[in-house]
């Protein structure tokens, strides 16, 4: 249905009006000003809440994988390389890193990623 007849049919039953094709150009051309400038204040609206997200994704704590309850402070250093992009797998606490060192060779890897021949690097829990 062309604008102009939804703009006369909206005129005529709701409004009891019978407007020109002209008139209904100026509606329709108003009405989609307006949705233009709804539009723009809630593209705004999102990227102001997707900002918000991405802040409070960095600076959220990230828990260990391994025992759900402390703070994951350790890395696996060889995640880095193991895959196509530089990733760095935050994702074990202290204590699950001792226990994983101290536990069997076979066993020594990223929990994520599984990559091998490497060690447990400290770093901030907020990376």
């Amino acid at each position: 249905m062309s604008a102009f007849l939804i703009a006369t049919k909206f005129a005529h039953d709701e409004l009891g009006l019978s407007i020109s094709e002209e008139a209904s150009e100026i509606i329709h051309d108003l009405a989609s000003a307006v949705v233009a400038k709804q539009t723009q204040s809630l593209q705004s609206e999102i990227d102001l809440l997707k900002d918000k997200i991405e802040a409070l994704e960095k600076n959220q704590i990230k828990t260990c994988l391994i025992c759900m309850e402390n703070c994951a402070e350790y890395m696996w250093s060889s995640c880095m390389f193991f895959s196509s992009r530089p990733v760095a797998h935050v994702s074990v606490c202290q204590k699950c890193c001792l226990r994983i060192s101290d536990g069997p060779y076979i066993e020594r890897r990223c929990p994520i990623c599984r990559a091998t021949d490497g060690h447990w690097v400290r770093v901030d829990a907020r990376a």
